[in-house]
């Protein structure tokens, strides 16, 4: 499930996307997992929220 949560934020991030927003606790998490580890190879940032 991490490695679905990185190709997610890469996707998010090859749209331009700033934020990633989940209703999902576990979803959130992994994403935010995700959020760190691509975040730092591609040295860009995208923030992870909760809708709730």
């Amino acid at each position: 499930s991490l490695k679905l949560a990185e190709n997610r934020v890469a996707q998010a991030m090859d749209l331009g996307a700033e934020v990633i927003v989940s209703a999902c606790p576990s979803c959130k998490s992994n994403l935010r997992l995700g959020a760190a580890k691509v975040g730092k190879e591609r040295r860009q940032r995208i923030q992870v929220m909760d809708i709730t």
